[in-house]
């Protein structure tokens, strides 16, 4: 069987399949990274609440949360007399950067609409003041079941928890006592030992925010995302370190974006969270050709489409994260013929030439 055959054979186990399956998109996460004196941890921000998410990420892409501070543990609004809440059990940050300078937000904006989420331990929630927030958030790191419906709850830490932990764990001190001081029960190192004196080195800094697999930095989760971090195996750029292990880039790396960022497996090279024969057919379009990526079937990063690559397809075939309804008549071909005929052909192949 010569390689034109073999890839019309390809196109037309592709195309009958196709012709009886339907499309929706998928969904990728948005997954932020809070990079501290103490470790790394990972939101999962909600697609159910995009008001608020929005507002977030505005923030998040000016650089605003960069060189921050964890400001305030276990009480909320503690500028008010007497604090509000005064028995959450929370870490907070958004309110100054590393000298304690307040930072200046854009316009609150009011959003009562998307309290629908409990503020259950490890979530994630935006800090309110009578309905209006802005760029303070907080992690709720016990049960403050109490608050729900105060706060608008739009995510949860899915990476590092231990690191939240190891926070909410550490003394507060009430660094610039005074009447509004927003302050008041500040988490603290306490490298020197002295509770009567608070240096800068004692604070808890987040060294920066971005959005965890935008690897190419275009504010935008798609597949050149994975391509670029194929290209950059080997990095040590906190940027490629989707996996928050702080090593090199490698294929753990891969698998957490593929994974957990886009919710798919390899062979989903439109990444709509399925791995079906619109996938098939885009590989096929590019059977055995060079400079390829992602989207065009090259699931591996060698920058071929190859047998390699049919093969990865084929062990996820039919795979669904489920985040979308997919219909299908009764009459559809048996998905694993479709992947079987494929790689039947391959062996052909082989023993041909």
């Amino acid at each position: 069987m010569h390689t034109h055959a073999f890839k019309s054979l390809l196109m037309t186990c592709a195309v009958v399949a196709l012709f009886f399956t339907s499309h929706t998109a998928g969904a990728a996460v948005n997954q932020l990274r809070f990079e501290t004196d103490l470790g790394a941890f990972a939101v999962d921000l909600y697609n159910d609440t995009p008001i608020a998410v929005a507002n977030l990420l505005s923030y998040v892409d000016s650089g605003f949360y960069d060189d921050t501070v964890i400001d305030m543990k276990g009480v909320l609004n503690a500028n008010e007399s007497p604090p509000i809440f005064p028995d959450a059990d929370i870490i907070h940050g958004g309110t100054a950067d590393s000298s304690l300078t307040v930072k200046p937000t854009g316009t609150p904006i009011i959003n009562t609409t998307e309290r629908f989420h409990s503020n259950t331990p490890g979530t994630f929630a935006m800090d309110e003041f009578f309905g209006f927030y802005a760029a303070q958030w907080q992690i709720n790191v016990n049960d403050n079941s109490h608050l729900d419906g105060t706060l608008t709850v739009i995510g949860d830490v899915s990476k590092g928890m231990s690191v939240v932990d190891t926070i909410w764990g550490l003394d507060a001190y009430d660094v610039l006592p005074g009447v509004g001081d927003p302050f008041y029960n500040m988490p603290l190192e306490d490298l020197d030992g002295d509770t009567g004196t608070h240096l800068p080195s004692e604070y808890v800094v987040i060294h920066s925010v971005l959005r965890n697999g935008d690897t190419d930095e275009d504010d935008n989760l798609d597949a050149d995302d994975i391509d670029t971090l194929y290209d950059n195996a080997g990095a040590t750029d906190i940027l490629y370190d989707i996996a928050l292990d702080h090593g090199t880039s490698d294929a753990g790396d891969v698998d957490a974006l593929v994974r957990d960022i886009f919710f798919t497996e390899y062979g989903d090279g439109n990444l709509d969270g399925k791995v079906n024969p619109t996938d098939l057919a885009d590989l096929t379009l590019n059977w055995l050709g060079s400079n390829k990526g992602w989207a065009d079937g090259d699931y591996n990063g060698d920058g071929l489409v190859n047998p390699t690559d049919l093969a990865e397809l084929t062990l996820n075939w039919l795979f669904d994260n489920g985040l979308g309804a997919q219909t299908a008549p009764a009459t559809i071909p048996e998905p694993a013929s479709v992947a079987l005929l494929a790689l039947g052909g391959i062996a052909l192949l082989r023993r041909r030439r």
